[in-house]
């Protein structure tokens, strides 16, 4: 038994009475470990907010135990997940099994994709549904701040449109698309053809990137970079709708907006690898 009490913690139990172990007899040892072997400077724990005062209680054990690497410990405590059929649980038997979610996003994705294009393989649309599929979980997670709980709406987040992933997928896919249409362009010396209130809001977002990066960072959270993405591809598609590219009225304006189509691309596949999301070239 650990006694806490003298430091406002409730005392914890690490082993059971016959010697066998807990939880926290295995967060014991494994944490050591972890520290030792693989030198870490910092470990997080991604798990519930319901798990608060476990890792409250961990932690000063740890303190107590005297490792100097304690205060490099923190619980990033997440809200909870909710499915229409109920909550997801990782420290308990109630589980919703996360194969059966996969399966039936990547179905949904499925039936998408084939509204788009009939003729695609099945080979191709596995290979699509897949990614899209991964990418609604994904970014349906991770756009909400860790804190808050969440409800896991399979159909809204399979959406092409709206705040999702497949949306931000499809996104950099239309702009790959443009790309491959131009083939070549000569890359401009300067922008004072993107004067259009639609080309200035998009270049200035872009350039808002690695601020945007550096603050989830500092907060310990995606869905800053999942907001960001959201503001980008409605920034590039406002300026798509608007703004001709291809049929821009000169070469030099097609090669800028070609230039600021590029860019996006860019941004937009680095911040969904970064979320660990496949940017797909074609949805």
């Amino acid at each position: 038994m650990a006694e806490l009490e003298s430091h406002g913690l409730p005392n914890k139990t690490v082993l059971r009475a016959d010697g066998t172990s807990i939880y926290i007899t295995n967060d014991l040892a494994l944490t050591k470990h972890k520290f030792e072997k693989f030198k870490l400077k910092k470990a997080f724990w991604v798990v519930g907010n319901e798990q608060d005062l476990y890792f409250r209680q961990l932690f000063k054990i740890f303190e107590i135990l005297g490792f100097k690497w304690a205060k490099e410990c923190k619980h990033l405590s997440h809200g909870m997940v909710f499915l229409p059929s109920g909550k997801l649980k990782s420290r308990e038997g109630k589980v919703v099994d996360a194969d059966e979610i996969i399966n039936e996003m990547e179905q949904l994705a499925a039936e998408e994709i084939r509204k788009r294009e009939e003729e695609l393989s099945e080979k191709e649309v596995a290979k699509r549904s897949r990614a899209i599929g991964l990418a609604a979980i994904k970014f349906h997670l991770l756009k909400v701040a860790v804190q808050k709980d969440l409800l896991f709406n399979p159909e809204e987040s399979i959406s092409f449109e709206g705040e999702t992933g497949p949306y931000i997928q499809y996104t950099h896919a239309r702009a790959k698309s443009i790309l491959r249409k131009a083939k070549k362009y000569k890359k401009p010396a300067s922008f004072e053809k993107l004067s259009s209130p639609e080309e200035q809001a998009l270049a200035k977002l872009l350039t808002a990137y690695p601020a945007a990066v550096s603050k989830a960072l500092e907060q310990l959270s995606p869905h800053v970079v999942c907001q960001f993405l959201i503001e980008t591809a409605e920034a590039f598609n406002s300026f798509y709708h608007k703004q001709p590219v291809l049929k821009a009225e000169d070469k030099e304006t097609m090669a800028q907006r070609l230039a600021l189509v590029e860019a996006t691309a860019h941004v937009l596949k680095n911040g969904l690898e970064m979320l660990d999301i496949e940017a797909i070239e074609k949805m």
